[in-house]
């Protein structure tokens, strides 16, 4: 058998819902939109007035409002809104081909789901539809601040717009801010054990990825950026923390630690998985403890089954969105000082630039062109980096995505979700199935994963395809080896990365008596930063007049931060006679 060389270059609370259950008076309401002007403007709508220009393209609005609601508040800790309605006195309209749609005289109310909202039109028709709703309460201040909710568009109004595949559609951030009146005598009840820090075993899951849209596209030059929702649950036995960033010092680390989520898109073409696009690093910030095992009350605290969520337009927010490489992705810490948000190391936030327009390198960012390659499958993928987190992979989530372009607009529609990375829906671990076969390896300093499909192209010829991700091995890839049957023919050698560029491409040696080799190229005396990072999927590809075996290896080099280089061996599937 010859072997792959892999080179190494509280206690449980009581139900709130069973304790005395307080009903707060909500008024004084203020109402504002940030609306997503770029995205209305690709869907044929345009809002007049224009709004405020803010940053990444956003317009804000802010509302004449009138009106009262019902806040339910078990233990006199705030959990949803349960009644009452607001009206809009005032507003922007919405104009588009078909007609026009005054937000002046809309209402806004509760939806039927907690922390969900309806605006209707003034005819009683729904325009909007909100979700993943943030919330804090400043009892001192007696005020309730509603953020970062997704403002969606309504399936009514889609059809209006002629385009019913916009239903659905993130385009505004909606915030609703409402004086408070907190019963003098109440005291919240907040269980003691719920803070119950377990390092190093945390267990934080990824557990939906509800939408994945389009937030900006330039028809120009082609380029398309895309952001999912997400959502996910403490699966642990301890709390997680969940600080914001330059927030102060904090248990069990003494620091502002928080989890960060990056986010991946795959295509399959040919039978070949290659990865088109990937985000920056968002960087989590607060978390809204709902439908817990024992809920802490502190929205930096990720209580033992709590669930949180974060929005589209949340996760196309430049506030909040750094590169990965400011993060060890095996342990979870982020390298604050030289950062993006601490150039000079003095401990205090920078202000950090919006977004250098659909380009910018902090966004998920793909072509037109590659969401239009007929026959072929995408897959779109999220990962939650937390630290001390016992498995990496149950923190990870992918889904088929289907892409559609309505107009100026694409849409995604989507199949279920599945737990675990992209590459894992491509070639499945646990059953391959014929010519197939993945490996993953825990190298102790992070976990790699190589996969492989063979194609019988006929004439006694087959086709291999390579993906090689690196989930968090934070020493990079710098070269890949297949070893190849001595006087093989090999023919339509290949390589494929996510950044488009061609001078990061690798290149390849071919030893038709030994292997075949890429590795980062020298440019100009010094290596092309192209190695495979965390996070990244690198792909390869050759035909050769070999069928394969399971008993063949493949060889990988990655680097080490420190020299000297180590190998290690894969066994995997491969070409032999």
């Amino acid at each position: 058998m010859t072997k792959a060389l892999l080179t190494l270059v509280a206690l449980a609370a009581v139900p709130l819902q069973a304790q005395d259950a307080e009903h707060w008076d909500l008024s004084a309401p203020r109402v504002a939109v940030r609306f997503n002007a770029p995205l209305l403007r690709d869907m044929g709508v345009r809002l007049t007035p224009s709004g405020r220009p803010v940053r990444d393209g956003y317009a804000a609005h802010e509302f004449g409002v009138e009106g009262r609601l019902k806040g339910f508040a078990p233990g006199s800790l705030f959990e949803t809104v349960e009644s009452g309605e607001l009206r809009l006195t005032s507003g922007p309209t919405l104009l588009f081909r078909r007609g026009t749609a005054s937000l002046a005289g809309a209402t806004l109310r509760p939806g039927t789901e907690p922390a969900t909202w309806v605006m209707a039109g003034a005819d009683g028709t729904v325009l909007f539809t909100a979700d993943h709703q943030h919330s804090t309460v400043e009892r001192k201040a007696q005020r309730l601040h509603l953020f970062n909710l997704d403002l969606k568009v309504s399936d009514s109004l889609a059809a209006r717009l002629g385009a019913p595949a916009l239903a659905g559609q993130a385009v505004g951030v909606l915030e609703i801010d409402l004086a408070t009146h907190i019963p003098a005598a109440s005291v919240e009840l907040v269980p003691n054990a719920c803070d119950d820090w377990g390092k190093p075993d945390n267990d934080v899951g990824l557990v939906g990825m509800g939408s994945v849209q389009q937030q900006a596209r330039d028809a120009v030059s082609g380029l398309v950026v895309i952001a999912p929702s997400a959502s996910l649950k403490n699966l642990g036995v301890h709390a997680a923390a969940w600080y914001t960033k330059f927030s102060g010092n904090f248990p069990p680390y003494n620091n502002d630690q928080h989890p960060f989520l990056v986010w991946n898109m795959y295509r399959v073409t040919n039978g070949a998985l290659q990865q088109i696009g990937a985000s920056g690093l968002k960087h989590a910030f607060l978390t809204i403890n709902s439908n817990c095992t024992c809920n802490p009350q502190n929205s930096h605290i990720l209580g033992q089954g709590c669930e949180d969520v974060y929005g589209t337009g949340n996760n196309n927010n430049s506030s909040d969105i750094g590169p990965r490489s400011e993060v060890n992705p095996l342990t979870g810490e982020w390298q604050r000082c030289g950062s993006l948000f601490d150039r000079n190391c003095d401990g205090i936030q920078d202000s950090v630039p919006g977004f250098n327009g659909v380009g910018d390198k902090r966004r998920l960012v793909v072509t037109d062109s590659d969401l239009q390659v007929p026959g072929s499958t995408y897959y779109f993928e999220a990962w939650y980096v937390v630290r001390d987190d016992v498995n990496i992979f149950n923190t990870q989530g992918n889904r088929a995505v289907t892409p559609t372009l309505s107009g100026s607009t694409w849409t995604f529609g989507l199949g279920p979700y599945t737990v675990g990375p992209a590459i894992d829906s491509w070639v499945n671990p646990a059953n391959p199935g014929p010519n197939a076969d993945s490996q993953r390896l825990s190298t102790g300093l992070g976990h790699v994963t190589l996969a492989v499909r063979a194609t019988d192209v006929g004439n006694g010829r087959w086709r291999y395809d390579y993906a090689l991700m690196n989930h968090d091995f934070a020493d990079r890839i710098r070269s890949f080896s297949i070893p190849v049957p001595a006087g093989s023919v090999i023919t339509n050698v290949g390589f494929h990365d996510a950044d488009r560029d061609p001078l990061t491409d690798w290149t390849v040696v071919v030893n038709p008596d030994a292997n075949i080799t890429w590795h980062v190229r020298a440019l100009g005396g010094r290596r092309v930063n192209a190695q495979l990072d965390w996070g990244m999927l690198d792909s390869f590809t050759f035909e050769v007049d070999a069928a394969p075996s399971s008993v063949q290896g493949v060889a990988a080099s990655l680097t080490t931060a420190e020299p000297p280089v180590q190998e290690i061996a894969i066994a995997i599937m491969g070409p032999t006679r």
